[in-house]
C-alpha cells in the first residue's frame, strides 16, 4: 500500500507544482533577483547563504502542498470510503501516508538544496567569495529535516480536515511573519521559540549562517528544541489519525 500511495502523489497536480516552487521558482528567482539588484551577489556563497535562506522560509510551500494533498486526497477522490469499506483498518490507511509523504519530500529536499548551492558554485564574480561544497553540506541537515516535518505536520493537518489553503496561508504564516520577528527580538520567551519548527531544527542541526539569518537572541537548549518538534509532529498527527479513524465512510 505504501508504493501504492507514492504512486499516486507522484501522479498528482499538486506534488509537481510543489517540486516547480520549491526546486527552480525559490532558488532560480532568489538568483534572478540578485542579479537585478545587485551585481555583486550573483553567485557565490553570498547567494547561496540567502538562497538556502529562503528555500528555509517560502520554500516551506512545497513540502506542505506535499504533506496537505497526501491528507486530503483520499476523501476528495472517494479512495477513502472505497477502502474502508473493504474491511481494512482505517487507521493502516492513515500510516502508510507517511512513508510515502517522506519518500516524495527527501528529493525534494536535495533538490531544493543541491540547485541553488550547484548555481552559485558555478556562477563567479568578483563580489563574493566562492562558495565550498563543506559550507553547502553543513546546510544539508537542516533543510531534510525542516522539510520532513513541515510535510508530516501538514499531513497529520490535512488528514484532520484542514483544507490546503490554510495549511499553506499557516507556513507562509510561519516563515515570513512570525519567525523573522521572533528570532530579532531579545525578549522572546524559548518555549515560543522552541515551536517554531525552522527555528528548532536550525538550532540542532543547522549551519551558523543560517542560526544569523533567524536572529541572534537564538540559544535554545537542545531539549527544548527536540520537544518544540517533537510537540508539532506527535499533536498533528494523532488528531489526524483521530479524526482518520472516525471519519464517515
Amino acid at each position: 500500500m505504501i508504493l501504492a500511495e507514492l504512486l499516486r502523489l507522484r501522479r498528482t497536480r499538486a506534488v509537481w507544482g510543489a517540486a516547480l516552487f520549491t526546486v527552480v521558482v525559490v532558488p532560480v528567482g532568489t538568483l534572478m533577483l540578485n542579479l537585478v539588484s545587485s551585481a555583486t551577489r550573483i553567485g557565490g556563497i553570498d547567494a547561496a547563504d540567502i538562497t538556502i535562506a529562503l528555500v528555509l522560509g517560502p520554500g516551506l510551500v512545497g513540502p506542505a502542498m506535499v504533506g496537505v494533498t497526501a491528507g486530503i486526497a483520499d476523501r476528495t477522490a472517494g479512495v477513502f470510503s472505497t477502502l474502508a469499506a473493504t474491511g481494512r483498518p482505517r487507521a493502516s490507511l492513515f500510516w502508510v501516508r507517511m512513508p510515502a509523504v517522506v519518500a516524495v519530500v527527501v528529493p525534494l529536499a536535495l533538490a531544493s538544496w543541491a540547485v541553488p548551492c550547484l548555481l552559485c558554485a558555478a556562477i563567479r564574480d568578483g563580489g563574493s567569495d566562492p562558495m565550498t561544497w563543506s559550507w553547502a553540506i553543513d546546510q544539508l541537515p537542516a533543510v531534510l529535516v525542516t522539510d520532513v516535518v513541515i510535510a508530516l505536520t501538514a499531513l497529520g493537518l490535512g488528514s484532520a480536515g484542514l483544507g490546503g489553503a490554510p495549511v499553506i496561508g499557516g507556513v507562509l504564516a510561519l516563515t515570513l511573519g512570525v519567525v523573522p520577528i521572533a528570532g530579532s527580538l531579545t525578549t522572546t520567551p524559548d518555549w515560543f521559540l522552541a515551536l517554531l519548527p525552522p527555528v528548532s531544527v536550525t538550532e540542532l542541526v543547522g549551519g551558523a549562517s543560517l542560526a544569523e539569518k533567524m536572529g541572534d537572541s537564538l540559544a535554545l537548549p537542545a531539549a527544548m528544541a527536540v520537544g518544540g518538534l517533537a510537540a508539532w509532529l506527535v499533536g498533528s498527527i494523532a488528531y489526524g489519525r483521530h479524526r482518520t479513524v472516525h471519519a464517515d465512510a
